[in-house]
């Protein structure tokens, strides 16, 4: 049994094979190739370092398995994303919900993702981040569900007061628990030709249904303000830093390194700031598995308020998969919406219309997310106050 995930409750063999080929995938898409030319040019001419065109290089050969969690709305899980988010906020608390709900057709029940967040900025500079995090993934109604209850910190660094540009690095440690409950799993020898057959052995035999370690991750973040509402940031992270093992059978199964790199922008299209534009882009690399979310959000706050307090957000994004060296395949097209309260909450709410080979079999239903985040307190008179991504 090369996969423990391949043999998750499944109710018939039609069920059983998308589910195995989903898997294969690493969940989250097919086995996709991009050509990375024309984004390396992008980063030479934006970034102008060789060191980030170096690092994206090597990332996009790297030739392994496996993938965890993809969110369509990273702002609202971004203590997942990257250690060196803890503390990167406006006010001086944040607390961010996420849920995602894919693979409604090709699995009697659904994969559900479950991100709940909450950090800080502390010390008298606000220089300190701190924050705590739980993510899990749930597939196929919970048969194999894999969580992370993760403690971050961060150090805020001003490296030029006059440009306003921090450096951010990052660190995390938590514990990791996979879990597979062997009562809701079938099996392939348990098929008699007709019907399936609980009775029948499994020709399978395990010994635990549990398996626990510690997970480490680090990263670092490089921002700059450089007027109100307008502002950039490039970040890097890479979590799984230990690569803990994850066999069931007492052989060597490790959990490979993940790899993020985000690029966002905010650029403000008037000069009231009614308008505003949020570029980003997110590369992941984890295994031979590799994704990118490429778009753009819009800010709008409507100019008949007597005093500015509500905003609307709009989203639509793209992502872009590949394992190897095999064609590119633009996989979905997003569609985001929401309602921000300024300096209070906001809501979002995701929708990926999936168009990838898997279509006939998600029969066209995508995946949607949702996302809510808020923050609290003010920051005394002189302290700097860091924007909170958007999207």
């Amino acid at each position: 049994m090369k996969k423990i995930s391949k043999d998750i409750h499944q109710t018939n063999s039609s069920s059983y094979n998308n589910l195995k080929r989903l898997y294969t995938c690493g969940v989250t898409n097919e086995d996709q190739v991009i050509d990375i030319s024309l984004v390396l040019l992008y980063l030479s001419k934006s970034i102008k370092s060789a060191f980030y065109i170096f690092i994206f290089y090597i990332l996009s050969t790297i030739e392994v398995d496996a993938q965890d969690t993809h969110y369509a709305l990273p702002a609202f899980s971004s203590l997942y994303q990257n250690p060196a988010n803890t503390g990167v906020i406006e006010r001086a608390l944040r607390a961010s919900l996420a849920f995602r709900q894919q693979w409604l057709t090709i699995a009697p029940l659904p994969f559900n993702n479950y991100y709940a967040g909450i950090d800080a900025s502390l010390g008298a500079a606000k220089n300190i981040g701190i924050g705590i995090n739980f993510n899990r993934d749930a597939a196929a109604g919970g048969s194999l569900v894999r969580s992370d209850l993760t403690l971050s910190l961060s150090h805020i660094r001003l490296l030029h007061r006059r440009k306003e540009v921090y450096f951010i690095f990052g660190l995390s440690g938590g514990w990791h628990t996979t879990y597979y409950d062997i009562s809701k799993a079938t099996f392939d020898m348990q098929y008699n030709g007709l019907l399936y057959d609980p009775t029948q052995f499994s020709g399978e035999t395990f010994t635990m249904e549990r398996i626990s370690a510690i997970n480490l991750a680090a990263g670092v973040q490089l921002y700059r303000k450089i007027a109100e509402q307008k502002n950039y940031n490039i970040a890097f992270a890479v979590d799984h830093l230990n690569s803990y093992n994850e066999s069931y059978l007492g052989n060597s199964d490790r959990r490979f390194p993940r790899f993020t790199i985000q690029l966002q922008a905010s650029i403000p299209l008037d000069k009231n700031l009614l308008y505003t534009l949020h570029p980003s882009i997110l590369f992941v690399n984890q295994g031979g598995h590799n994704m990118f979310l490429l778009g753009s959000g819009l800010r709008w706050v409507p100019g008949n308020q007597r005093k500015i307090t509500k905003a609307y957000l709009f989203g639509l994004r793209t992502r872009i998969t590949k394992s190897g060296w095999r064609e590119i395949l633009s996989d979905a097209i997003i569609f985001q919406l929401g309602y921000e309260q300024i300096h209070r909450y906001k809501f979002m709410i995701s929708y990926d219309a999936n168009f990838s080979s898997l279509l006939p079999a998600t029969k066209t239903i995508g995946a949607i997310e949702l996302g809510i985040q808020s923050i609290f307190g003010k920051f005394s008179s002189g302290q700097k106050a860091i924007s909170c991504p958007q999207f």
